[in-house]
């Protein structure tokens, strides 16, 4: 039997698994609205679903109500606090994103330059006129019609870490062998290869690592002291075991490299949360690098701003925005988002993945914004 035949029968086997042992329907009515009934629904996914950990936080201006669940792994017992690491994924495009408007704000970039300038020596003729028509600005709001993934971002089989770092060559090789979904500007695709890209760009435009850009326009800033791309000592114990979403074994952290811009940030909920507050105090100015919902492009009730979804939740006969992101990769799962009109924010951190855990954002949100939600 061939490896493809293999993978096929083990997914529906864990499909039927999962299917047969889901839990029963949770009873959000009988919750209080409030933060204490947040944590309830929390606590109802961690104990019915097997979660390891969940770190999450409540926000409302600028108060804070932290919630964590279960161990750093399954063989310790060591409980989760706000302090403790997670790898955030996709969520780390809204650290991109604020990096971006930072170096726009110092005109270290222009987001009307041509990416070709800094691939035009590597790339034929044939691959230059492909991309010649592609600015920063639509790597920035996924505009470029690069496809979703990078195909030389090389991972183990069934979605293990990343343990290849991805090069320069793999980005060029990506570059050349990518058709382009429509013509640059004319439409909207989410793509991770194009963030990878983009923080190439910042590097090569500031002369400085994706490291020291986090840094310097996002962790000094807005006082982040454990937010980072590289973990010291203190920070590898501080870092929680993932698990596979499916299969439910140990895996591990991903090495990025040039992808880290799009995937490959570790931070905590004490972090998140802080920079939270911080984006429910900021205006729609275009100057202000916390300013993620300007401008936002995409069509009907979601859309896409620098870094960050924008959601249009109905609510009565009017709309209520969400401004978030998310991200999900080899057991790591994680959501920091916003309401602008409510000042209300949450983060969640797991470090295991699955469809429960967008089933619980939702209840979660759809508490949150209750007119009758008191915090």
């Amino acid at each position: 039997m061939s490896k493809h035949y293999k993978f096929v029968i083990l997914a529906i086997c864990l499909w039927v698994l999962h299917s047969c042992n889901s839990p029963k329907y949770i009873k959000t009515y009988l919750y209080p609205k409030n933060q204490f009934g947040i944590e309830k629904i929390i606590d109802w996914y961690f104990i019915n679903y097997k979660i390891p950990a969940i770190s999450a936080a409540v926000i409302s201006e600028d108060r804070i109500f932290f919630i964590n669940k279960g161990t750093t792994s399954r063989k310790s017992q060591e409980r989760v606090t706000e302090n403790n690491l997670y790898q955030i994924a996709s969520l780390s495009k809204t650290f991109t994103g604020i990096i971006t408007k930072s170096l726009v704000n110092s005109n270290h970039i222009d987001l009307e330059t041509p990416i070709l300038k800094y691939f035009q020596s590597e790339l034929d003729e044939n691959n230059s006129s492909k991309i010649k028509n592609i600015k920063i600005s639509d790597l920035l709001h996924h505009t470029s019609g690069f496809p979703h993934t990078a195909e030389n971002l090389k991972r183990k089989p069934l979605g293990g870490p990343v343990t290849k770092e991805y090069s320069l060559k793999d980005m060029i090789e990506d570059i050349e062998d990518s058709s382009l979904l429509f013509e640059p500007g004319s439409a909207w695709s989410y793509s991770n290869l194009g963030y990878a890209i983009l923080g190439y760009i910042l590097e090569q435009e500031s002369k400085k690592s994706y490291e020291e850009l986090i840094f310097e326009h996002v962790c000094k800033p807005y006082n982040l002291s454990s937010t980072s791309t590289s973990l010291n000592t203190d920070q590898k114990a501080a870092l929680t075991t993932p698990y596979h979403p499916e299969i439910g074994v140990k895996t591990s952290a991903s090495k990025f490299g040039l992808h880290t811009s799009a995937s490959g940030v570790f931070s905590n909920t004490l972090d998140l949360s802080k920079l939270i507050v911080q984006m429910l105090k900021t205006t729609s100015s275009k100057s202000n690098p916390l300013s993620v919902n300007i401008p936002m492009v995409g069509k009907g009730e979601l859309g896409y701003g620098c870094g960050a979804f924008i959601k249009k939740i109905p609510q009565g006969k009017d709309s209520i925005l969400h401004i978030s992101h998310g991200g999900d990769f080899d057991g790591y799962v994680s959501h920091a988002g916003f309401i602008p009109d409510t000042k209300r924010g949450l983060v969640i951190l797991s470090s295991k993945g699955g469809p429960w855990f967008g089933e619980m954002e939702g209840h979660i949100l759809k508490m949150l914004t209750d007119n009758s939600f008191n915090f």
